[in-house]
């Protein structure tokens, strides 16, 4: 939790300077283009220069609180990692070592019975394929093939049936499957360099 609230500081003192530096340099463009069209327009953006500021400033810092928040960008806070996986679903990672996904985002009631937890995972195809991670004194199988787009989970109670329906379905085999670290880290890199900088 702690973890949480020094992220979210982190954020809101990045969001205030590039809110205040391109606020400023759409100032600097308005000034300029009204030197262009009229020679007294200028100094009427010199004279209210901070209120137009002040104007741009903040929309564009609760813009970029609001990227920052949407589905393909939001990758969790604090002790909560999250990789967005596509229709809506997402892989949490709670604390660095439980990892579950929700099968029904859609579901405003929280349900521990929506939550799957799973170990080691691949996506292919809008399929998530995963081991289960619970102890086998508190499950009955040991991996689940999750189609995201229609939302239907199979459940499987050996190495043997899961590789069946793998091989029936061009799946991925279990030994390609990684840890949740593993995902975040290549979701992470694929965000281009200037994305981390000029954005949140």
């Amino acid at each position: 939790m702690i973890l949480a609230w020094f992220e979210l500081i982190y954020l809101l003192i990045k969001a205030t300077l590039l809110s205040g530096a391109y606020a400023a340099l759409l100032v600097w463009l308005l000034y300029l283009l009204c030197k262009i069209a009229d020679a007294k327009a200028p100094q009427a953006v010199v004279k209210r220069r901070f209120l137009i500021w002040l104007f741009l400033a903040v929309p564009i810092f609760f813009g970029l609180f609001a990227y920052r928040l949407s589905y393909w960008q939001d990758m969790g806070m604090g002790e909560t990692a999250m990789v967005p996986v596509g229709h809506g679903h997402v892989v949490y990672n709670a604390d660095g070592f439980m990892t579950y996904f929700d099968s029904d985002p859609d579901n405003e009631v929280y349900l521990q019975e929506d939550h799957v937890h799973i170990g080691k995972y691949v996506i292919d195809r809008e399929m998530l394929c995963a081991e289960n991670s619970e102890e086998p004194t508190d499950s009955t199988y040991k991996y689940v093939v999750f189609n995201m787009q229609s939302n239907r989970l199979i459940r499987f109670t050996s190495d043997a049936a899961y590789d069946t329906y793998a091989a029936t379905h061009k799946l991925p085999a279990r030994e390609t499957f990684k840890d949740f670290a593993s995902h975040y880290n290549a979701y992470a890199a694929k965000k281009p360099t200037w994305k981390k900088w000029l954005l949140l």
